[in-house]
């Protein structure tokens, strides 16, 4: 087991961790906990089957950061506490700080300026205004006409027979968290180079699944779509269908799905998926009994199964190496501590030194220290005490076949700086615990 960085990410915002036994609700019925179960079964099995380890050796090494970043991370994860140099790191990298001359010239280039550096956020809302954003300016430099196809959003089953006001549509059109729409979203940007991200499962054996990164070659719109003019000076074009497909391609595949496209090439037909939605009262109360003030409806969706990669959130993020990254980390209302902590952990390490990093919004210091939640601190002193019981076994091992050099330069070394590990803390802790408590003001 190798337990570095990565460990002390999981997980990113209020997700299912191996590092935590999954919190049950409370006064739930049998038919609500089985519910519950098996909503929570990969989780709870996940959970299980971190528990029976029972032998790991930790390596206290970073394989992607290095550097500033790398000091900047370890002083949030070991000590709690940014340092004066790792706060200034930080400044200077902040778009709109007085010393952060260096960092706006470089914003405006690659690889900044780039398809492949996303914008890091916390919230659904704020990557779909980034997406937009970023959309325009890309489709404008690659000279082409930007075209936004809407997702189909209609009632089915029982719920069609509810007569739904405009207002609940335009409400559908509000819900960017992906996860609650079934993985189609709202709008998606389009032109000729566009890369997107597969949310279809196609083919595990080559790959093409759920993430799997392609480029655009073409678009076929719908046969019902009327003519449109693609010159690059006009304004965004609005499909009034959602298109038939588009043309994609995975750089560097050399699988052969349509023969008449080449490797790496495919038709993306139109996904139909259903998702639920809780209607206000107040935008359609005319089927709503008096005593409720929501009404559940499930919504058939229509929308090509792709998403564009501009603006990411933390938990897209989770386990990539990128060349740059553009965040926002300003910590949204309601986010609490230790959810927008570990968030910061995520979005910084996405990259190998801090000079690949450019911050819209940066939050007050105290927002990077006081360490990991307390649920990773102690499930990772857990798995220290599995570690020393894995090496001591292993130095009684190697000793029986006296392989005294491997010991030497292996287990020994580690056992003793284990040793002196638990030395220096107890030395800190007497020494904590003698120092003269403040008074509290009154």
């Amino acid at each position: 087991l190798e337990a570095a960085g990565d460990f002390m990410q999981l997980p990113p915002v209020k997700a299912a961790s191996l590092a935590a036994d999954p919190v049950q609700p409370k006064d739930m019925d049998l038919t609500a906990r089985t519910a519950w179960e098996s909503d929570h079964e990969e989780a709870i099995s996940g959970r299980k089957l971190w528990k029976n380890i029972d032998r790991c050796i930790l390596l206290d090494y970073s394989h992607r950061c290095a550097g500033a970043l790398c000091t900047l991370l370890y002083e949030m994860t070991k000590h709690g506490k940014l340092s004066q140099d790792s706060w200034a790191a930080l400044q200077n990298r902040v778009l709109t700080h007085p010393s952060a001359q260096e960092t706006r010239q470089a914003y405006r280039q690659a690889p900044f300026a780039c398809q492949d550096c996303p914008v890091g956020v916390l919230r659904h809302s704020v990557r779909a205004s980034f997406t937009y954003e970023r959309a325009v300016g890309f489709a404008r430099a690659s000279q082409q006409r930007l075209l936004v196809a809407v997702a189909s959003d209609r009632c089915t089953g029982q719920s069609a027979n509810f007569q739904l006001q405009s207002a609940v549509y335009k409400d559908l059109a509000s819900v960017h968290n992906l996860s609650t729409t079934a993985h189609l979203p709202n709008c998606l940007f389009l032109w000729r180079g566009v890369r997107l991200t597969l949310e279809e499962k196609m083919c595990v054996e080559l790959g093409v699944v759920r993430g799997c990164a392609a480029v655009v070659l073409d678009i076929l719109p719908d046969e019902r779509e009327p003519l449109y003019d693609q010159g690059a000076h006009l304004e965004p074009f609005l499909f009034r269908y959602v298109p038939e497909a588009p043309i994609m391609e995975v750089p560097g595949a050399t699988w052969l799905k349509e023969p008449e496209l080449g490797p790496g090439r495919f038709y993306l037909g139109r996904a139909k998926r259903n998702w639920k939605y809780n209607v206000s009262i107040t935008m359609a109360c005319h089927f709503l009994d008096a005593a409720t003030t929501k009404k559940p409806v499930t919504i058939n969706r229509v929308q090509l199964p792709v998403t564009n990669m501009f603006a990411l959130t933390v938990y897209a993020l989770q386990g990539q190496t990128l060349p740059a990254i553009i965040v926002d980390v300003a910590r949204p209302p309601g986010m609490s501590r230790d959810e927008h902590w570990i968030s910061l952990l995520v979005l910084l390490s996405r990259v190998r030194q801090i000079e690949d990093v450019v911050i819209l919004r940066l939050p007050k210091k105290k927002c990077f220290e006081g360490g990991p939640p307390e649920f990773l601190t102690s499930e990772y002193a857990r798995l220290m005490c599995l570690e020393q019981e894995t090496l001591l076994m292993l130095d009684k091992q190697l000793a029986a076949v006296r392989l005294h050099d491997i010991r030497a330069q292996v287990t020994q070394p580690l056992l003793n700086e284990m040793r002196n590990t638990v030395e220096t803390r107890k030395r800190q802790d007497i020494q904590s615990s003698s120092l003269p408590k403040r008074r509290r003001a009154t």
